[in-house]
């Protein structure tokens, strides 16, 4: 009986081992079978997202060419403005009227506005670096340190972001540094 209960053993120790192997054995052949339905899901993704991607460009490029189409239905009145003063101005040799250069200069900055363009004020303002360029300092007796004297070039935001800062000369008291 011992003989037969050490039998009893081994087989009992040898069936989870082959039923561990079985188990893996089986595993193996389940991702074997599943491995071109992976490949197949991974190729569907990633034309998906190459697809995505070209949308997205397409997308981003009309939306970049319809305001650009709104710059130009919004400037072209100017144009037209500019083409009629010239139309109607029959002798070259005499300068173009005045007024009519400045209503077209007027009628563009209206435009301008209109798409969210704002001209930084800096005529005797304090220097600000984040909307100023200093193009030259100046000791001054009767201005303030830092005080703008006189804009050499109109500076600009766009729709609350710095486009071109404003190019200015600012005043030093004369007991301070230049550097």
């Amino acid at each position: 009986m011992d003989s037969n209960n050490s039998e009893n053993n081994i087989k009992q120790e040898n069936i989870p081992e082959a039923n561990g192997q079985a188990e893996t054995d089986m595993q193996d052949q389940i991702r074997e079978e599943k491995k071109p339905d992976y490949l197949e899901q991974l190729q569907r993704l990633q034309a998906e997202f190459i697809n995505y991607k070209k949308r997205v460009e397409k997308q981003q490029s009309e939306w970049h060419d319809y305001s650009l189409r709104e710059v130009m239905n919004t400037l072209l009145p100017v144009v037209d403005d500019f083409e009629y003063l010239f139309q109607h101005h029959v002798d070259e040799n005499q300068p173009l009227p005045f007024e009519g250069v400045r209503m077209v200069y007027n009628k563009l900055n209206a435009a301008l506005t209109k798409m969210g363009l704002e001209l930084i004020n800096a005529e005797k303002e304090q220097f600000d670096p984040d909307l100023h360029e200093a193009v030259l300092v100046e000791h001054h007796d009767t201005a303030t340190d830092g005080e703008i004297l006189q804009v050499w070039q109109k500076g600009y935001t766009f729709k609350g972001k710095l486009l071109r800062p404003a190019r200015v000369k600012v005043a030093k008291t004369k007991d301070k540094d230049v550097r």
